[in-house]
């Protein structure tokens, strides 16, 4: 399993992300790579309501950068977990 390090730099225009979408069943893949942070985060708002979500086979979504440092992450039944709410981040 991936153990991510976290990143808490500002974001740059011309910086470019990935998405990793994990299941129930441990596995886990690039959903989304070297997006726009744009189109990294309306990947994650489609799937956070997708079938795959309620069906509860996805439980956790990352947005990494290409360091691979995490920028956001959502679990199940918890929602955005990453940047925790009110640091300014979110």
């Amino acid at each position: 399993m991936i153990q991510p390090t976290f990143s808490t730099e500002p974001i740059r225009e011309d910086e470019r992300f990935n998405v990793v979408f994990f299941y129930v069943d441990g596995e886990y893949h690039y959903e989304h790579r070297a997006v726009p942070i744009e189109r990294a985060m309306e990947s994650v708002k489609f799937a956070a309501g997708s079938v795959a979500v309620h069906m509860q086979w996805l439980t956790r979504m990352l947005i990494t950068d290409m360091l691979d440092r995490t920028c956001l992450e959502w679990k199940l039944h918890e929602g955005i977990v990453f940047p925790p709410v009110g640091s300014g981040k979110t």
